[in-house]
């Protein structure tokens, strides 16, 4: 499929259009233009959507817990909630799960390399020794704030007993 290079757009009596690399200009412009630099250039017709979803980043929204909590899966096949999460994926979710998932890798490889070490009983304590063991100590502490405001916002059975997954 070939992707188009250009657009254009009605706004009562004249017709824009426009490409990546040129600002939107008349039907006349558009077609001298073509002429002077694009002999074997075809236009294509482009359709293009607007959804307009004020507010649907704000923290008070609840979108995405009423997704969680539907039984009706259809409602993913739908082109506004598709929108929606692929909106909130790239411009929140990715993020974070990508800092999360490093930071547990950084973690898991620290107390991997680290435990061997304190499972000696002799051996003295040096300041990285202090650093590491406080950095760990922190990572877990982050650990297990996020678990309990997993269990604080579901409830201990759900966080427990949930249907859907073994996982929480």
């Amino acid at each position: 499929a070939e992707i188009p290079k250009r657009a254009s757009f009605s706004s009562g009596e004249e017709i824009f259009v426009g490409g990546s690399h040129q600002p939107w200009m008349t039907r006349g412009e558009y077609n001298a233009f073509l002429k002077c630099c694009d002999e074997d250039a075809m236009e294509l017709p482009t359709e293009v959507r607007v959804l307009h979803l004020p507010g649907i980043m704000d923290s008070d929204n609840r979108l995405l817990q009423a997704l969680v909590d539907t039984k009706n899966k259809m409602i993913f096949q739908s082109t506004a909630v598709q929108a929606v999460l692929k909106f909130k994926w790239s411009k929140y979710g990715r993020r974070q799960h990508l800092i999360s998932t490093w930071l547990h890798i950084f973690y898991l490889g620290l107390f991997t390399c680290y435990a061997p070490r304190l499972a000696h009983s002799r051996f003295r304590m040096y300041a990285l020794d202090w650093f590491i063991i406080a950095v760990l100590t922190l990572l877990a502490i982050k650990n297990l704030t996020q678990e309990f405001w997993q269990v604080r916002l579901s409830g201990m059975k759900e966080y427990l007993f949930c249907e859907d997954s073994l996982w929480n």
